[in-house]
């Protein structure tokens, strides 16, 4: 396990920041919904297009992680637009 988080450091690092980044604008857009929305619907775009490309840099890209990604992303987008009544 230390050996994974030390060789990805730099990844896990960048993709703590991008969620970190998304989560205070998507709190700092809470005047306006529809900012709001646009806000989830891009930290998540950001999120599936980041991982994906970390997977097609260091690792294989085989269609079953592109799916699971994309269904991880889309049940974490369907709870945050659920969770903050858009």
């Amino acid at each position: 396990m230390k050996h994974r988080l030390k060789k990805h450091f730099w990844y896990y690092l960048s993709l703590t920041i991008i969620l970190t980044l998304g989560l205070v604008l998507i709190v700092l857009t809470a005047y306006d919904k529809q900012l709001q929305m646009m806000t989830i619907v891009m930290t998540t775009i950001v999120y599936v297009a980041w991982s994906l490309f970390h997977h097609h840099l260091h690792h294989s890209l085989p269609v079953k992680i592109v799916i699971e990604y994309i269904l991880i992303a889309s049940l974490g987008l369907t709870l945050s637009l659920f969770l903050f009544n858009i």
